[in-house]
C-alpha cells in the first residue's frame, strides 16, 4: 500500500517523463475536501490512460503515468474510485469502511488493480458492476471508472459494458469472513474458477501471501484444485492482512502460465468483552463494568433496552480498554438490560449481554423540595466529611427515604437525613476523593 496525500508524475518536456509501478500494490490519497475529489480522480485516471503516449487505452503500457506490471501482464487493470463508492468490508457497513488494511473516508481516492468491469472495487465482477455501466451508458467526456467507463476512453458506451459482461461472474477473490482476533484464516482456493475463465489448463501450484511477511505454496490437497489454504497468525499487529495469492500451471499447449488474484483483505473482530456487570447506584443512573480482552479495539459501544430487548439505544465512542461506564438519564426504578461491543476498523465483537435486567433505584416524591448544595474543595486523598445540604418540607419523610451524593468524581454515597427542627433537615455524608476536585464541582 502506497499512502500519500498527493500525487504529481512531473515531466520536464516530452522525453523526461515520470513513471509510478504500482506492480501488485495499490495507492491510498487521503483527500479531506469533498469539492476536489472527482478532480483527484480526474488526474490519477489521466495518469493511467495516458492515451497520448501509448497508454492504457491502446494497450501497450509503454506511456508515462502510473502503471502496474501485475496488472498487464494479468489481464487485469488500475481502476479508482472515491471512498464512497468502495464496497469496503465484509458487510459494505460504515464500521467496516476498510481498504487494504487502512480506515478510509468517503472522499478518499482509491486507486489499485483489479478485474475489467470491477467498477465499486469490491473483487468482482457482478450485477452491480452491470447496474453501474448501465445507470451511467451515455455518459461522454469525463467518464470515470466508478461511472462504468472500465476501458477509461473517457465513455461509457458498449465497450465498456461488452467489457463489464464479458467478466460477469469471472474468478471471484475468495471470500473470507471475518476472524476473530488472534486467529488465523482458512478459505478455498478457486481453482475450478481458475480452470474454467482463465487460459490455465492445468493447475501445478498456488502460492498465497499472507500479508505478515510470510508465504505458502500448495501443491496438491484434497478436491484439488480447489484446495484450502490456511495460515495461523500468530499474532496481529493491528486489525487486519492483505492477503495476495498467483496460481501457477499450464494453458493447453502445455506453455506455463501464471495468474494473480487481485487483494484480498483479511477483516478481523476484536476480542468480546466478558463478565458484564450492571449495578443500579441512584434513581437514573446504572454502572456497568466489563473485562476488556482486546488489543486492537478502538472503541467500546453499549446498548441499552428497556423494554426486555425490542428496542435497543447506543452509546457509541467509549475511549479503547474501557471497563466501565456510568449510563445516565435512565427512567426511575425501571428495568434495563444492557450489552457491551468492542470495535475495531474491521467490525463490532460479538456482545457481551447482561444475564438479566437491572433496575435504577426507586425513590419517594418530596413535592417541591429545594436543595442547597455547597461549594466543596478538596484534594486527592482528602475525605471530606460534612453537611452537604439541607432542606425544608412540610410533607411527612418516609421511612426509607435515601439521599444519593454524587461527589463528582464518579463516586456516589448514601447520605444520612435527619431532622433539625421544625420542618427542615439536614443530609450528612462523608466520601475521600481519588483526586483533586475545583469548589464547587460537588452536586447531588
Amino acid at each position: 500500500m502506497v499512502e500519500t496525500d498527493s500525487l504529481t508524475i512531473q515531466t520536464i518536456g516530452s522525453s523526461l517523463r515520470g513513471v509510478v509501478d504500482l506492480n501488485d500494490n495499490a495507492m491510498l490519497i487521503h483527500n479531506p475536501d469533498a469539492a476536489t475529489a472527482a478532480s483527484v480522480v480526474t488526474t490519477v485516471e489521466s495518469y493511467i490512460e495516458n492515451t497520448n503516449n501509448g497508454g492504457f487505452a491502446s494497450g501497450a503500457w509503454n506511456g508515462w503515468g502510473i502503471d502496474s506490471t501485475t496488472a498487464h501482464n494479468n489481464g487485469s487493470v488500475l481502476a479508482t474510485a472515491v471512498g464512497n463508492k468502495l464496497n469496503a468490508g465484509p458487510t459494505g457497513a460504515a464500521i467496516n469502511n476498510v481498504w487494504f488494511g487502512q480506515r478510509v473516508t468517503a472522499t478518499d481516492v482509491l486507486l489499485e488493480y483489479t478485474y475489467v468491469g470491477d467498477t465499486n472495487l469490491d473483487g468482482s465482477v457482478d450485477v452491480s458492476d452491470l447496474g453501474n455501466v448501465s445507470t451511467n451508458y451515455g455518459v461522454t467526456g469525463g467518464a470515470t471508472w466508478a461511472q462504468g467507463d472500465v476501458n477509461y476512453d473517457g465513455n461509457v458506451d458498449v465497450g465498456d459494458l461488452g467489457a463489464t459482461a464479458g467478466n460477469y461472474a469471472g474468478v471471484p477473490r475468495p471470500n473470507l469472513s471475518p476472524a476473530n482476533e488472534n486467529q488465523g484464516f482458512s478459505f478455498v482456493l478457486p481453482g475450478s474458477d481458475i480452470l474454467a475463465k482463465t487460459s490455465i489448463t492445468t493447475i501445478t501450484s498456488w502460492t498465497t501471501r499472507w500479508g505478515d511477511g510470510l508465504s505458502s505454496t500448495i501443491t496438491t490437497g484434497a478436491n484439488w484444485p480447489n484446495a484450502t489454504a490456511s495460515h495461523p497468525y500468530t499474532g496481529w499487529s493491528g486489525y487486519g492482512h492483505v492477503i495476495s495469492m498467483t496460481v501457477n500451471g499450464t494453458d493447453a499447449n502445455n506453455v506455463a502460465k501464471s495468474f494473480e488474484i487481485p487483494h484480498v483483505e483479511a477483516f478481523v473482530l476484536p476480542a468480546a468483552p466478558t463478565n458484564p456487570t450492571a449495578v443500579g447506584v441512584a434513581p437514573t443512573k446504572i454502572d456497568l463494568s466489563w473485562i476488556d480482552h482486546s488489543a486492537i479495539e478502538t472503541s467500546y459501544v453499549i446498548d441499552y433496552s428497556a423494554d426486555a430487548g425490542a428496542n435497543w439505544t447506543t452509546i457509541p465512542d467509549l475511549p479503547a480498554n474501557s471497563q466501565t461506564y456510568r449510563v445516565d438519564g435512565l427512567a426511575v426504578n425501571a428495568p434495563y438490560l444492557f450489552r457491551v461491543h468492542a470495535i475495531a476498523p474491521g467490525g463490532r465483537s460479538a456482545g457481551a449481554n447482561t444475564a438479566a435486567p437491572v433496575s435504577t433505584l426507586a425513590v419517594s416524591p418530596l413535592n417541591a423540595v429545594t436543595v442547597v448544595v455547597p461549594n466543596i474543595s478538596a484534594t486527592a486523598g482528602q475525605a471530606y466529611s460534612s453537611t452537604v445540604a439541607t432542606f425544608a418540607t412540610t410533607n411527612v419523610l418516609p421511612a426509607n427515604l435515601r439521599a444519593f451524593i454524587d461527589w463528582g468524581d464518579s463516586g456516589i454515597t448514601d447520605g444520612t437525613i435527619t431532622s433539625i427542627g421544625g420542618n427542615a433537615y439536614q443530609i450528612t455524608a462523608s466520601h475521600t476523593y481519588d483526586y483533586p476536585m475545583p469548589q464547587g464541582s460537588t452536586s447531588i
